[in-house]
Protein backbone atom coordinates (compact mmCIF):
# COMPACT_ATOMS: atom_id res chain seq x y z
CA UNK A 1 0.00 0.00 0.00
CA UNK A 2 1.59 3.14 -0.67
CA UNK A 3 1.32 6.17 -3.05
CA UNK A 4 3.71 8.51 -4.71
CA UNK A 5 4.83 10.77 -1.81
CA UNK A 6 6.33 7.92 0.05
CA UNK A 7 7.42 5.10 -2.83
CA UNK A 8 11.07 6.60 -1.67
CA UNK A 9 11.05 6.99 2.28
CA UNK A 10 12.56 3.82 3.48
CA UNK A 11 11.20 4.80 7.07
CA UNK A 12 7.88 5.29 5.76
CA UNK A 13 8.01 2.35 4.11
CA UNK A 14 9.78 -0.03 7.25
CA UNK A 15 6.75 0.74 9.43
CA UNK A 16 4.32 -0.80 7.20
CA UNK A 17 6.01 -4.25 6.60
CA UNK A 18 5.24 -7.26 9.22
CA UNK A 19 8.41 -9.29 9.11
CA UNK A 20 6.41 -12.65 9.87
CA UNK A 21 9.09 -14.80 7.10
CA UNK A 22 12.53 -14.82 7.40
CA UNK A 23 12.96 -15.18 3.28
CA UNK A 24 9.84 -13.62 1.96
CA UNK A 25 7.40 -11.47 2.49
CA UNK A 26 4.02 -9.80 2.00
CA UNK A 27 3.11 -6.22 3.11
CA UNK A 28 0.14 -6.30 4.87
CA UNK A 29 -2.35 -4.26 4.61
CA UNK A 30 -3.10 -1.15 7.42
CA UNK A 31 -6.95 -0.03 6.96
CA UNK A 32 -6.22 3.63 9.25
CA UNK A 33 -3.58 3.81 6.50
CA UNK A 34 -5.81 3.55 3.58
CA UNK A 35 -8.23 5.76 4.83
CA UNK A 36 -6.65 8.55 2.98
CA UNK A 37 -8.12 8.60 0.08
CA UNK A 38 -4.64 8.98 -1.89
CA UNK A 39 -3.66 5.38 -1.26
CA UNK A 40 -4.17 2.72 -3.57
CA UNK A 41 -3.65 -1.06 -3.44
CA UNK A 42 -1.06 -2.93 -5.11
CA UNK A 43 1.15 -6.07 -4.82
CA UNK A 44 4.85 -6.11 -3.94
CA UNK A 45 7.41 -8.82 -2.96
CA UNK A 46 9.61 -8.56 0.03
CA UNK A 47 12.98 -10.00 0.10
CA UNK A 48 15.18 -10.12 3.27
CA UNK A 49 18.93 -10.63 2.47
CA UNK A 50 19.98 -13.86 4.01
CA UNK A 51 23.55 -14.12 5.58
CA UNK A 52 24.10 -16.31 2.67
CA UNK A 53 23.90 -13.28 0.73
CA UNK A 54 25.45 -10.73 2.10
CA UNK A 55 28.12 -12.48 2.88
CA UNK A 56 28.68 -12.83 -0.80
CA UNK A 57 28.35 -9.49 -2.03
CA UNK A 58 29.59 -6.87 0.21
CA UNK A 59 27.31 -4.26 1.21
CA UNK A 60 27.99 -0.99 -1.17
CA UNK A 61 26.71 -2.73 -3.93
CA UNK A 62 23.78 -4.43 -2.47
CA UNK A 63 20.95 -3.72 -4.39
CA UNK A 64 22.17 -1.33 -6.82
CA UNK A 65 22.10 -3.69 -9.71
CA UNK A 66 18.34 -4.49 -9.09
CA UNK A 67 17.63 -0.31 -9.44
CA UNK A 68 19.77 -0.24 -12.58
CA UNK A 69 18.25 -3.29 -14.53
CA UNK A 70 14.71 -2.45 -12.96
CA UNK A 71 15.43 0.97 -14.95
CA UNK A 72 15.50 -0.79 -18.45
CA UNK A 73 12.40 -3.16 -17.53
CA UNK A 74 14.41 -6.01 -17.53
CA UNK A 75 13.09 -6.26 -13.96
CA UNK A 76 10.40 -5.66 -11.42
CA UNK A 77 10.37 -1.68 -10.73
CA UNK A 78 12.71 -1.50 -7.67
CA UNK A 79 10.44 0.42 -4.63
CA UNK A 80 12.88 0.21 -1.21
CA UNK A 81 16.57 -1.02 -1.15
CA UNK A 82 18.24 -1.29 2.06
CA UNK A 83 21.56 -3.11 3.25
CA UNK A 84 18.69 -5.68 4.74
CA UNK A 85 16.12 -6.04 2.04
CA UNK A 86 14.60 -5.00 -1.29
CA UNK A 87 10.75 -4.42 -2.35
CA UNK A 88 10.05 -4.48 -5.61
CA UNK A 89 7.01 -4.61 -7.84
CA UNK A 90 5.09 -8.00 -7.70
CA UNK A 91 5.16 -9.67 -11.44
CA UNK A 92 1.87 -11.33 -12.07
CA UNK A 93 3.44 -14.23 -14.36
CA UNK A 94 5.47 -18.15 -13.52
CA UNK A 95 8.59 -18.73 -13.14
CA UNK A 96 10.65 -20.63 -15.34
CA UNK A 97 11.38 -23.77 -15.37
CA UNK A 98 14.91 -26.06 -16.93
CA UNK A 99 12.08 -27.62 -19.26
CA UNK A 100 11.10 -24.69 -21.12
CA UNK A 101 14.65 -23.78 -21.87
CA UNK A 102 14.87 -27.51 -23.45
CA UNK A 103 11.36 -26.99 -25.08
CA UNK A 104 10.88 -23.57 -25.05
CA UNK A 105 7.71 -24.41 -24.71
CA UNK A 106 4.30 -25.46 -22.69
CA UNK A 107 0.83 -25.88 -22.19
CA UNK A 108 -1.26 -24.15 -19.31
CA UNK A 109 -1.91 -26.53 -16.45
CA UNK A 110 -2.21 -26.62 -12.91
CA UNK A 111 -0.11 -29.02 -10.73
CA UNK A 112 -1.27 -30.73 -7.28
CA UNK A 113 -0.21 -27.15 -5.39
CA UNK A 114 -2.46 -24.91 -7.30
CA UNK A 115 0.07 -23.03 -8.75
CA UNK A 116 0.01 -21.98 -12.48
CA UNK A 117 2.48 -23.60 -14.71
CA UNK A 118 2.50 -22.10 -17.92
CA UNK A 119 4.28 -24.10 -20.91
CA UNK A 120 4.96 -21.89 -24.16
CA UNK A 121 4.17 -24.38 -26.98
CA UNK A 122 0.74 -23.20 -27.64
CA UNK A 123 1.15 -19.53 -26.67
CA UNK A 124 4.50 -19.01 -28.20
CA UNK A 125 5.90 -19.61 -32.08
CA UNK A 126 8.83 -21.38 -31.99
CA UNK A 127 11.90 -20.44 -30.27
CA UNK A 128 10.07 -17.16 -29.35
CA UNK A 129 10.61 -17.47 -25.52
CA UNK A 130 14.27 -18.24 -26.01
CA UNK A 131 14.73 -15.10 -28.67
CA UNK A 132 12.28 -12.82 -25.68
CA UNK A 133 15.35 -13.84 -23.36
CA UNK A 134 18.33 -13.10 -25.81
CA UNK A 135 17.54 -9.85 -26.51
CA UNK A 136 16.92 -8.56 -22.68
CA UNK A 137 20.38 -10.83 -21.84
CA UNK A 138 22.07 -8.76 -24.44
CA UNK A 139 20.75 -5.29 -22.71
CA UNK A 140 21.73 -6.61 -19.85
CA UNK A 141 25.19 -7.23 -20.67
CA UNK A 142 25.82 -4.14 -22.16
CA UNK A 143 24.78 -2.06 -19.12
CA UNK A 144 27.62 -0.12 -18.05
CA UNK A 145 28.67 -1.11 -14.22
CA UNK A 146 27.45 1.00 -11.97
CA UNK A 147 29.91 3.68 -9.91
CA UNK A 148 29.60 1.77 -6.44
CA UNK A 149 31.62 -1.17 -7.89
CA UNK A 150 34.81 1.17 -8.27
CA UNK A 151 36.14 -0.04 -11.60
CA UNK A 152 36.42 -3.52 -10.60
CA UNK A 153 36.04 -5.25 -13.41
CA UNK A 154 37.24 -8.95 -10.98
CA UNK A 155 34.44 -11.42 -12.47
CA UNK A 156 31.76 -11.84 -9.43
CA UNK A 157 32.00 -15.20 -10.25
CA UNK A 158 35.54 -15.04 -8.79
CA UNK A 159 35.17 -12.30 -6.01
CA UNK A 160 31.97 -14.84 -4.90
CA UNK A 161 33.75 -17.90 -4.52
CA UNK A 162 36.56 -16.47 -2.61
CA UNK A 163 34.16 -14.75 -0.03
CA UNK A 164 33.00 -18.36 0.21
CA UNK A 165 36.17 -19.88 0.27
CA UNK A 166 36.81 -17.41 3.21
CA UNK A 167 33.79 -18.19 4.86
CA UNK A 168 34.24 -21.60 5.23
CA UNK A 169 37.66 -21.67 6.64
CA UNK A 170 36.24 -19.96 9.42
CA UNK A 171 34.50 -23.07 10.07
CA UNK A 172 35.92 -25.91 8.37
CA UNK A 173 35.23 -28.91 10.27
CA UNK A 174 31.53 -28.77 8.90
CA UNK A 175 33.31 -29.51 5.79
CA UNK A 176 32.18 -33.31 4.60
CA UNK A 177 34.51 -35.75 3.26
CA UNK A 178 36.28 -36.20 0.62
CA UNK A 179 36.16 -31.75 0.65
CA UNK A 180 39.21 -30.50 2.52
CA UNK A 181 39.89 -26.99 2.01
CA UNK A 182 43.07 -27.85 0.41
CA UNK A 183 41.39 -28.93 -1.85
CA UNK A 184 38.99 -26.49 -2.95
CA UNK A 185 42.01 -23.86 -2.87
CA UNK A 186 43.59 -25.87 -5.65
CA UNK A 187 41.06 -26.72 -8.37
CA UNK A 188 39.70 -22.47 -8.04
CA UNK A 189 43.23 -21.51 -8.56
CA UNK A 190 43.87 -24.14 -11.20
CA UNK A 191 40.65 -22.97 -12.82
CA UNK A 192 41.26 -19.13 -12.72
CA UNK A 193 44.71 -19.90 -13.96
CA UNK A 194 43.07 -21.95 -17.24
CA UNK A 195 41.00 -18.58 -18.06
CA UNK A 196 43.62 -15.87 -17.28
CA UNK A 197 44.93 -15.32 -20.69
CA UNK A 198 41.33 -16.52 -22.96
CA UNK A 199 39.39 -14.09 -24.64
CA UNK A 200 36.42 -14.22 -22.69
CA UNK A 201 34.25 -11.27 -22.67
CA UNK A 202 33.00 -9.77 -19.36
CA UNK A 203 30.05 -7.92 -19.37
CA UNK A 204 27.52 -6.68 -16.76
CA UNK A 205 26.23 -10.18 -15.69
CA UNK A 206 23.07 -11.56 -13.56
CA UNK A 207 25.73 -13.98 -11.99
CA UNK A 208 22.90 -16.60 -11.36
CA UNK A 209 21.12 -17.00 -14.80
CA UNK A 210 19.20 -19.74 -14.04
CA UNK A 211 15.19 -20.59 -15.43
CA UNK A 212 14.09 -20.14 -11.84
CA UNK A 213 15.43 -16.65 -11.52
CA UNK A 214 13.06 -15.33 -14.60
CA UNK A 215 9.17 -15.11 -14.93
CA UNK A 216 6.98 -14.93 -17.90
CA UNK A 217 3.75 -13.16 -17.76
CA UNK A 218 0.73 -15.92 -18.14
CA UNK A 219 -0.02 -14.70 -21.89
CA UNK A 220 3.82 -15.16 -22.49
CA UNK A 221 3.94 -11.79 -23.68
CA UNK A 222 6.84 -10.48 -21.68
CA UNK A 223 9.48 -11.69 -19.25
CA UNK A 224 11.58 -10.61 -16.08
CA UNK A 225 14.76 -11.07 -14.70
CA UNK A 226 14.81 -11.57 -10.76
CA UNK A 227 17.34 -12.02 -8.31
CA UNK A 228 20.35 -9.63 -8.30
CA UNK A 229 22.34 -11.09 -5.33
CA UNK A 230 25.26 -11.81 -7.52
CA UNK A 231 25.23 -9.19 -10.72
CA UNK A 232 27.63 -7.40 -11.34
CA UNK A 233 30.96 -7.74 -13.53
CA UNK A 234 31.12 -11.71 -14.81
CA UNK A 235 31.63 -14.13 -17.63
CA UNK A 236 28.99 -13.42 -20.57
CA UNK A 237 29.58 -17.29 -20.81
CA UNK A 238 28.89 -18.18 -17.59
CA UNK A 239 25.58 -16.47 -17.38
CA UNK A 240 24.45 -18.03 -20.90
CA UNK A 241 25.26 -21.68 -19.82
CA UNK A 242 23.47 -21.43 -16.76
CA UNK A 243 20.34 -21.04 -18.53
CA UNK A 244 20.73 -24.48 -20.09
CA UNK A 245 22.30 -26.46 -17.23
CA UNK A 246 20.78 -29.45 -15.95
CA UNK A 247 20.79 -29.02 -12.17
CA UNK A 248 18.87 -31.36 -10.34
CA UNK A 249 20.20 -34.19 -8.22
CA UNK A 250 19.54 -37.43 -10.17
CA UNK A 251 16.21 -38.75 -9.60
CA UNK A 252 15.06 -42.73 -8.94
CA UNK A 253 13.11 -44.76 -11.61
CA UNK A 254 9.87 -44.14 -11.91
CA UNK A 255 8.70 -47.41 -11.87
CA UNK A 256 10.64 -48.89 -9.17
CA UNK A 257 13.04 -47.94 -5.87
CA UNK A 258 16.13 -48.81 -6.99
CA UNK A 259 18.57 -46.07 -7.63
CA UNK A 260 19.58 -44.89 -11.18
CA UNK A 261 23.01 -46.70 -12.58
CA UNK A 262 25.93 -44.69 -12.65
CA UNK A 263 25.64 -44.44 -16.50
CA UNK A 264 21.70 -42.89 -15.99
CA UNK A 265 22.95 -40.50 -13.29
CA UNK A 266 25.50 -39.13 -16.07
CA UNK A 267 22.37 -39.00 -18.80
CA UNK A 268 20.30 -37.01 -15.98
CA UNK A 269 22.47 -34.43 -15.02
CA UNK A 270 24.85 -33.68 -18.03
CA UNK A 271 23.69 -31.83 -21.19
CA UNK A 272 21.85 -34.01 -23.64
CA UNK A 273 22.60 -33.52 -27.39
CA UNK A 274 18.96 -32.15 -27.86
CA UNK A 275 19.87 -29.30 -25.16
CA UNK A 276 23.41 -28.45 -26.80
CA UNK A 277 20.88 -27.97 -30.15
CA UNK A 278 18.74 -25.54 -28.23
CA UNK A 279 21.89 -23.66 -26.38
CA UNK A 280 23.22 -23.38 -29.91
CA UNK A 281 19.78 -21.35 -31.30
CA UNK A 282 19.79 -19.61 -27.88
CA UNK A 283 23.51 -18.30 -29.03
CA UNK A 284 22.34 -17.21 -32.58
CA UNK A 285 19.70 -15.46 -31.23
CA UNK A 286 22.05 -13.77 -28.85
CA UNK A 287 24.29 -12.80 -31.24
CA UNK A 288 21.37 -11.70 -33.77
CA UNK A 289 20.38 -9.01 -30.96
CA UNK A 290 23.84 -8.17 -30.42
CA UNK A 291 24.24 -7.09 -34.04
CA UNK A 292 20.80 -5.39 -33.69
CA UNK A 293 21.82 -3.49 -30.97
CA UNK A 294 25.31 -2.72 -32.61
CA UNK A 295 23.14 -1.41 -35.67
CA UNK A 296 20.82 0.60 -33.32
CA UNK A 297 24.08 2.27 -31.62
CA UNK A 298 25.97 2.91 -34.93
CA UNK A 299 22.64 5.01 -36.68
CA UNK A 300 22.31 7.13 -33.68
CA UNK A 301 25.99 7.77 -33.65
CA UNK A 302 25.22 8.32 -37.56
CA UNK A 303 22.58 10.82 -37.10
CA UNK A 304 24.54 12.96 -34.70
CA UNK A 305 27.52 13.40 -37.50
CA UNK A 306 28.36 15.27 -40.26
CA UNK A 307 25.54 15.07 -43.26
CA UNK A 308 28.22 13.36 -45.62
CA UNK A 309 29.08 10.93 -42.81
CA UNK A 310 25.66 10.38 -42.52
CA UNK A 311 25.11 9.68 -46.15
CA UNK A 312 28.20 7.35 -46.72
CA UNK A 313 26.42 5.19 -43.68
CA UNK A 314 22.86 5.20 -44.87
CA UNK A 315 24.18 3.83 -47.90
CA UNK A 316 25.94 0.96 -46.21
CA UNK A 317 23.79 -2.58 -45.44
CA UNK A 318 22.97 -3.22 -41.65
CA UNK A 319 23.84 -7.07 -41.20
CA UNK A 320 20.68 -8.92 -40.50
CA UNK A 321 20.37 -11.55 -38.16
CA UNK A 322 20.58 -14.18 -40.85
CA UNK A 323 24.04 -12.70 -41.93
CA UNK A 324 25.94 -14.61 -38.96
CA UNK A 325 28.28 -16.48 -39.72
CA UNK A 326 29.24 -20.45 -38.58
CA UNK A 327 32.53 -18.89 -36.99
CA UNK A 328 30.52 -16.38 -35.08
CA UNK A 329 28.37 -18.85 -33.71
CA UNK A 330 30.82 -21.40 -33.11
CA UNK A 331 33.29 -19.04 -30.95
CA UNK A 332 30.18 -17.46 -28.88
CA UNK A 333 28.90 -21.80 -28.06
CA UNK A 334 32.76 -22.65 -27.67
CA UNK A 335 32.90 -20.03 -25.04
CA UNK A 336 29.85 -20.68 -23.88
CA UNK A 337 30.33 -24.59 -23.12
CA UNK A 338 33.84 -24.02 -21.37
CA UNK A 339 31.99 -22.62 -18.82
CA UNK A 340 29.84 -26.14 -18.09
CA UNK A 341 32.21 -27.04 -15.36
CA UNK A 342 32.32 -23.64 -13.38
CA UNK A 343 28.52 -24.06 -12.91
CA UNK A 344 29.60 -26.90 -11.25
CA UNK A 345 32.54 -25.74 -9.41
CA UNK A 346 30.38 -22.84 -8.14
CA UNK A 347 27.49 -24.53 -6.95
CA UNK A 348 29.38 -27.33 -4.98
CA UNK A 349 31.30 -24.23 -2.88
CA UNK A 350 27.92 -22.58 -2.51
CA UNK A 351 26.49 -25.51 -1.35
CA UNK A 352 29.42 -26.44 1.60
CA UNK A 353 28.92 -22.32 2.41
CA UNK A 354 25.50 -22.78 2.61
CA UNK A 355 26.26 -26.05 5.21
CA UNK A 356 28.47 -23.48 7.35
CA UNK A 357 25.46 -21.28 8.18
CA UNK A 358 22.76 -24.10 8.58
CA UNK A 359 23.93 -27.34 9.91
CA UNK A 360 20.82 -28.29 11.01
CA UNK A 361 20.57 -29.65 7.17
CA UNK A 362 24.16 -31.21 7.11
CA UNK A 363 22.51 -34.21 5.04
CA UNK A 364 20.60 -31.93 2.48
CA UNK A 365 23.51 -29.81 1.79
CA UNK A 366 26.51 -32.56 1.72
CA UNK A 367 24.48 -34.12 -0.89
CA UNK A 368 24.19 -31.31 -2.93
CA UNK A 369 27.72 -30.39 -3.00
CA UNK A 370 29.39 -33.95 -3.41
CA UNK A 371 26.82 -34.27 -6.44
CA UNK A 372 27.54 -30.60 -8.16
CA UNK A 373 31.09 -31.73 -7.01
CA UNK A 374 31.25 -35.22 -8.44
CA UNK A 375 29.57 -33.42 -11.83
CA UNK A 376 32.69 -30.60 -12.01
CA UNK A 377 35.20 -33.75 -11.98
CA UNK A 378 33.36 -35.34 -14.84
CA UNK A 379 33.19 -32.46 -17.04
CA UNK A 380 36.13 -30.25 -15.98
CA UNK A 381 38.51 -31.55 -19.29
CA UNK A 382 35.77 -29.95 -21.53
CA UNK A 383 38.15 -26.37 -20.22
CA UNK A 384 40.99 -27.24 -22.10
CA UNK A 385 38.79 -28.86 -24.78
CA UNK A 386 36.32 -25.73 -25.39
CA UNK A 387 39.45 -23.28 -24.49
CA UNK A 388 41.50 -25.04 -27.33
CA UNK A 389 38.80 -24.58 -29.45
CA UNK A 390 38.16 -20.74 -28.86
CA UNK A 391 42.04 -20.05 -29.70
CA UNK A 392 41.62 -21.64 -33.22
CA UNK A 393 38.50 -19.85 -33.91
CA UNK A 394 39.99 -16.52 -32.54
Amino acid sequence: TTNDQNMNDNNGWLKFINLYDSKLINIKNNSNFLKNNNYVQRKFVVKIFSNLAKIRQIESVRGIMDIEIAKLNLAPKVVVSTSDLIIHDFFNGKELSEDDFIHLSCDVNNNNNNHQMVHFKNILPPNKLGDMVATKLVKLHEINCPKEFNNDHTPMLWSSIDRMIKHIQKKSWTLPPPFTMEMLREEVEKVKAQLRDLPLKIVTGHGDFKPANLMASHDGSTVVFVDFELSGPNYRGFDIFKLYRRGQLPTKKSNNDNQNTKEEEDELCLPTNNEKLELRKFVSSYLSALKINSNKNSECASSSSSSLSSSSSSSSSSPSSSSLSPREENKLLAEVLLFEPLTWLEASIFFLFALTEDEEHQQKWSDLAIHRWENYMKSKNKINFYASELMKIE
